[in-house]
């Protein structure tokens, strides 16, 4: 325990932990980068003081004081012939805490554990590409298809469905669930729109995956996406929304705000733009440090999966969330990633040489209202290019 006694008896430890400011955050980043041998005892600490930071209020003092003694009781018993040494009990407050939060693995631990394992790789089923329909999978792993292009899902404060503003099913069953998953997947080809149970909205694009909890509980609004989607964050400083992508590095923050976020498994880039408010790209140095960097509106963060760079430049949002309306506006982007987006929008293919491709850069706007033929012939006009149709899912450069 000594590893972790002299942090406890360090006030500016504590005070960084609890009160981060610039200064401290500096320092503890600097004395990290000299001694990285200390990083997991840090880190498994911090992890365990801020859990505990939340779960304060739970227990009385004198609850404590007794859960305190039980525990130390069982520490001082040697499970090894080894000798031990018995524990001090000069921690202080933090370092009870500390001692309870041990002893307690399933009380405060797991449970921090689980909110961490909520992730996609414990959710992610069903794959996009084998379906033809938006579906709705509710925790109890029932699936309900959603036969429109342009779907609704509406998700009540009373634990009530709503799918295309007609039909209603109850989940109150499964909400007593201690963490009520739910997925949408929108294939290829659809469109939809979700309503989550604080009031948020979130406009999904096609060939996108949302995971999302039927209520939000704790101390965030906790979210995933795999896809694009445009999100209207209904505000609430005490409880702020986040948005996490496959990449593990990378988490969007708000609290109240409207922005989009294109995060395709298959793409080179993630990107970010915000139309209003304020959003926090939080950015994992390591497992103990992150990075932010704040996005104002007009400004687009870019994420390079390659070399886990952001860069920020200001740019037109229309021309990241006019998708929303049926338009596909570009400017200076490549024949590439506009292909891409026609790809999905329509569910086709549209067979290019990507080198070619990346390197002719394009302006122009693409009504996507239009059916796919009228959009392709407009779209080899701004690109100079002649498309050929293969047959009516797939189509090539002549």
């Amino acid at each position: 325990m000594s590893q972790y006694s002299k942090y406890l008896d360090d006030q500016g430890f504590i005070d960084w932990i609890f009160h981060p400011t610039v200064e401290n955050s500096l320092y503890w980043e600097s004395f990290l980068l000299e001694n990285p041998e200390e990083e997991e005892t840090i880190c498994h600490l911090k992890n365990i003081l801020q859990s505990l930071k939340t779960k304060d209020h739970s227990l009385t003092d004198s609850e404590k004081k007794e859960i305190l003694e039980k525990i130390l009781t069982n520490i001082e018993q040697p499970k090894k012939p080894t000798k031990l040494r018995r524990l001090p009990l000069k921690f202080g407050r933090y370092a009870a805490l500390l001692v309870i939060a041990f002893g307690l693995g399933s009380y405060f631990i797991l449970e921090w554990d689980t909110k961490e394992d909520f992730s996609f790789e414990n959710i992610r089923t069903t794959s996009i590409d084998s379906l033809t329909e938006t579906q709705l999978i509710l925790n109890s792993g029932e699936q309900l298809l959603i036969s429109n292009n342009k779907s609704t899902v509406k998700y009540t404060r009373s634990g009530e469905v709503i799918l295309n503003d007609n039909d209603t099913l109850s989940t109150s069953k499964t909400a007593e669930r201690a963490t009520s998953l739910n997925q949408l997947i929108v294939p290829f080809g659809k469109r939809s729109k979700i309503s989550l149970s604080d009031g948020s909205v979130v406009h999904l694009n096609a060939g996108s995956r949302f995971v999302f909890p039927e209520k939000f509980n704790g101390n965030d609004r906790k979210v995933f996406l795999d896809g694009e989607a445009f999100f209207e964050v209904v505000s609430n400083v005490d409880q702020p929304f986040i948005v996490k992508t496959l990449e593990k590095e990378y988490e969007i923050e708000v609290v109240g705000t409207k922005f989009n976020v294109s995060a395709y498994a298959s793409d080179k880039h993630i990107l970010a733009v915000l139309t209003e408010g304020e959003v926090h790209i939080n950015k994992a140095i390591n497992s103990f440090y992150s990075k932010k960097t704040k996005l104002k509106p007009g400004e687009l963060a870019t994420w390079d999966k390659a070399d886990k760079g952001i860069t920020v430049a200001t740019v037109n949002t229309d021309d990241y969330t006019l998708w929303m309306e049926g338009i596909l506006q570009f400017e200076s982007q490549s024949v590439y990633d506009v292909a891409q987006k026609i790809e999905r929008f329509y569910n086709i293919q549209i067979n290019l040489e990507e080198t070619l491709a990346n390197e002719i850069r394009i302006s122009g706007k693409l009504d996507l209202a239009n059916n796919v033929e009228k959009t392709l012939a407009n779209f080899a006009v701004v690109s100079a290019l002649k498309l050929d149709k293969i047959n009516d899912k797939e189509y090539g450069m002549k």
